[in-house]
């Protein structure tokens, strides 16, 4: 088995690997029921990430600060350059009445507006453990990528077929025979190396 055969069967089995968690993950939350849940408190980080290319491989710094410290951060570390992704961080109160909890849940803008105070959104709830919670409708997220994750496995894992060698070699000569027939006609000559006269009829 040759290098390039080798990697490709590690990605093949590194993507059904994920396809596997995928599915198990979508299996475990199917029964998460949907609850509301409504933001009281925010708070925001800024992700800074650099990265370096080296002739054979590249180096990844990465740091997360207050956003108001984002330009000192950049003054100090002046030799890289840095993207800044912000993280946004909410404190939940799930669910109503005697049975609310508060929860942990990352955030994301939406529609370019930052998430605030007060805001209202539903989420689904592990019944086992009240304080885990993820946003509804991540369940077609994870269907779309162990779906590809699957499919690329399998492309990459499944074996070529191979024509034998010999049904190449015998199609490889028919090929060669026509273009010696092509070449051989001439205008002017009774007959040709394809064994047929100049009206049709065979020599």
């Amino acid at each position: 088995m040759t290098v390039s055969k080798i990697k490709l069967t590690m990605i093949g089995g590194f993507c059904l690997l994920v396809a596997f968690f995928c599915a198990k993950d979508i299996i475990a939350k199917s029964g998460w029921p949907q609850v509301p849940a409504e933001i009281t408190a925010v708070t925001v980080e800024c992700l800074m990430e650099s990265t370096q290319h080296r002739i054979v491989y590249k180096t990844v710094s990465s740091a997360s600060i207050p956003c108001e410290l984002v330009e000192a951060f950049k003054s100090v570390h002046a030799d890289k350059e840095w993207t800044v992704k912000q993280k946004f961080t909410g404190i939940l109160r799930v669910g109503a009445g005697a049975d609310a909890v508060e929860a942990t849940m990352d955030l994301n803008k939406s529609g370019g507006r930052e998430p605030q105070v007060g805001d209202k959104l539903v989420v689904v709830q592990n019944p086992a453990k009240a304080t885990q919670i993820e946003r509804a409708g991540m369940t077609g997220t994870r269907v779309m990528l162990a779906a590809g994750a699957a499919a690329l496995g399998a492309l990459l894992l499944v074996p070529r077929v191979q024509a034998p060698a010999a049904v190449v070699r015998q199609c490889r000569g028919r090929r060669l025979a026509g273009r010696q027939c092509r070449r051989a006609r001439a205008p002017g000559g009774r007959h040709d190396r394809c064994g047929v006269g100049q009206a049709g009829h065979p020599a």
